[in-house]
């Protein structure tokens, strides 16, 4: 697995990403600390964004 931590990954993307999926990288920035365990379910319904940005991302 790559060294490169999500945030960093989420810096190196981030112009090439869709609104929703800037949403997404956003929330994961603002509570780092506290997505450890967060399914993408519970994702979807905090950021009001559907299952394929998600994964779009991952």
């Amino acid at each position: 697995m790559d060294n490169i931590s999500i945030l960093s990954k989420l810096s190196m993307i981030q112009g090439t990403c869709t609104k929703k999926e800037i949403k997404i990288a956003n929330y994961i920035r603002e509570n780092i600390y506290n997505i450890r365990n967060l399914k993408i379910e519970d994702l979807s319904k905090v950021t009001g964004i559907g299952y394929s940005p998600i994964y779009s991302l991952i």
